[in-house]
């Protein structure tokens, strides 16, 4: 357990990483999104609003989760 805790920074801060990096893919996948819109192709546009959802619920996910390991590493 000592290990773990020993840890936790670095998982915190690798986790927080991939949930920037999340966000980054998100916000590029709603401008494309809104580009294929604006292109009239509304399948594309439809298809990158999914995956855009999709990153934000994982940026999301991962940002909790680095908050849980920061937490247990200051505990």
């Amino acid at each position: 357990m000592a290990a773990i805790l020993a840890i936790a920074p670095q998982i915190a801060d690798r986790l927080a990483a991939e949930a920037a990096a999340a966000r980054a893919q998100a916000n590029t996948a709603r401008v494309a999104a809104k580009s294929s819109v604006r292109d009239g192709k509304p399948l594309l546009a439809r298809a990158a609003f999914a995956r855009a959802e999709r990153l934000q619920g994982r940026a999301v996910t991962l940002g909790a989760l680095a908050a849980q390991a920061r937490a247990g590493g200051a505990a």
